[in-house]
């Protein structure tokens, strides 16, 4: 069990591009905000009320199927050009793809900005050949576009469209399906560890219809331009771990399994939500090198470790108690650590200061083999993005060697 301090975020100040425009400079939502380790501090990606050319979909090896019967001449499965585009230039895509088709060639889709809404249509003044769209029967269903179109949402599963139509409207509306940031560092670093925190959970309560499904991040030696260029061209492709199951705790981390490092110098964050919402809270988007002793030292005793509730009871003088957010608290032992390695570690810790936040993993080397996963150590305060708190005086032992001994206080700042 070997614990590990990340301490200096590599991305801060570092932001190349965002894949939205922020609402309004006024508002102060910057994409620079996932830098800020404040609590509360968001990056708003998407428009409350966005145009047409806001719009912003991605067709990748994942999801460019539309599997289609022409009812009751034969089948017409369309194949989509991979790429990003506005919701009309999607459905100008799926129009010319009907075109191209044997079987329904008077087929047409549209796009309405206001609604979110796609729609399929016969466009022939005398439709002949209705169609069904194969959602989750059809060839390459798993990898088709119900759920970027909007025919199935967070949670559900797909459906194949029951009787042969004229008219197949989505029934789920989408504006923006990814929302990505890009980062450039003026020099390589050995980047051991990604944190992200995104907005699904508040007041401790998750938000199912917000997709957190598929959140990755790409790196390469270049920037490799738009997010497609990145899903099929880029080196590096790590995906975040899951979401911890309460809400106290939202961290999620991407490592190699080993826990090796990389020195890519340009990164891009990606967070795919096939979902009905406008925006999309990204609070965290952090990449660090590891501070830790080179020996690996432990700590054996993590004592008082646990859910600080600061709220007040309900009581009889008490009938309408005020309730505050748990956070996790960790006061933290080195008993007799060789000084080198103390001043490396907890000295470093220190000299980072009380206003700055750091990820904290009790058992690094067991995140990084797999044998924990990195969102059940969230749930058990193990992984915390954390401000110092307290810290003790160093006790030195000079005997044989040179010997510190000291105590750190964490407190979770997400």
């Amino acid at each position: 069990m070997q614990t590990a301090f990340f301490i200096e975020d590599e991305f801060d100040g570092r932001v190349a591009s965002s894949s939205v425009s922020d609402v309004d400079p006024n508002t102060n939502n910057s994409v620079h905000n996932v830098s800020d380790p404040r609590p509360r501090v968001a990056w708003i990606a998407g428009k409350a009320d966005p145009s047409a050319a806001e719009t912003r979909f991605v067709v990748d090896n994942n999801n460019r199927y539309i599997p289609a019967t022409a009812w009751p001449t034969g089948t017409a499965d369309l194949t989509l050009t991979r790429g990003t585009y506005t919701g009309t230039q999607l459905a100008n895509e799926i129009t010319a793809q009907f075109a191209a088709s044997a079987h329904l060639p008077t087929w047409i889709a549209s796009y309405d900005v206001s609604t979110g809404i796609f729609t399929l249509l016969d466009a022939a003044i005398s439709p002949t050949n209705n169609a069904k769209i194969l959602w989750a029967t059809g060839n390459n269903a798993d990898k088709s576009m119900a759920k970027e179109l909007g025919f199935v949402n967070p949670g559900g599963s797909a459906a194949d469209t029951t009787t042969a139509a004229i008219v197949i409207k989505a029934e789920f509306p989408r504006w923006n399906t990814h929302s990505s940031v890009k980062f450039k560092m003026a020099s390589a670093k050995n980047l051991r560890a990604w944190l992200c925190e995104v907005g699904n959970a508040e007041l401790g309560e998750v938000d199912s219809t917000i997709d957190v499904s598929s959140i990755r991040i790409y790196g390469a030696a270049s920037d490799l331009g738009n997010l497609f260029n990145w899903q099929t061209s880029a080196p590096i492709d790590l995906t975040y771990s899951p979401g911890p199951s309460f809400s106290e705790n939202q961290i999620r981390l991407a490592l190699y399994s080993s826990g090796s490092a990389s020195t890519q110098t340009h990164w891009m964050f990606t967070w795919r939500h096939q979902d009905s919402h406008k925006t999309h809270s990204v609070k965290l988007c952090k990449a660090f090198e590891r501070t830790w002793s080179d020996t690996g030292r432990t700590l054996t005793t993590l004592k008082k470790q646990g859910l600080l509730n600061t709220g007040q009871s309900l009581g009889i003088d008490n009938y309408y108690p005020v309730p505050r957010l748990q956070r996790w608290v960790a006061p933290l032992a080195f008993d007799a650590w060789p000084a080198s390695e103390y001043r490396d570690v907890v000295q470093e810790v220190v000299h980072h200061g009380r206003q700055n936040g750091l990820l904290w993993a009790l058992r690094w080397d067991d995140i990084a083999s797999g044998e924990v996963d990195a969102e059940d150590e969230a749930d058990k305060g193990f992984l915390l993005w954390a401000t110092l708190q307290d810290y003790s005086r160093d006790t030195y032992v000079g005997e044989s060697a040179d010997y510190i001994s000291g105590e750190l206080d964490l407190e979770q700042l997400r």
